[in-house]
């Protein structure tokens, strides 16, 4: 009995055993990473106007209406103006000494899909 026990049953132990951890082990993770936080911006809006080029500010823009964040989203803000789609962009203003005060049209801002931290 012993001999049968060392020859057979002992290896189908192991064998079963190594089988039932590489099934624990490769098990796919039920819960997904949270996605990351998207806070509203809330500063100042533009957009390069199509005829002219130039940072065009956008005043009266409500922040919460437009609902845009500067994390990278799929979707970036747009706003129809005269029939033409426009990118939103963050405006500020430039650190250049020679033309002080001059608006520029820094990064695209993009749709927010998550609305709060989870």
């Amino acid at each position: 009995m012993k001999q049968f026990v060392k020859k057979a049953l002992l290896p189908l132990a192991v064998f079963v055993v190594a089988v039932v951890s590489a099934f624990a082990m490769n098990t796919p993770s039920t819960s997904a990473a949270p996605e990351q936080f998207q806070p509203l911006y809330t500063g100042a809006f533009c957009y390069i106007h199509p005829s002219t080029g130039a940072c065009t500010n956008l005043p009266g823009i409500m922040p919460v209406a437009m609902n845009c964040t500067l994390v990278e989203t799929p979707t970036t803000c747009t706003i129809n103006i005269d029939g033409v789609g426009n990118n939103i962009l963050l405006r500020t203003c430039t650190p250049d000494l020679a033309h002080p005060g001059q608006w520029i049209c820094v990064a695209p801002l993009y749709k927010r899909t998550v609305l709060r931290a989870s």
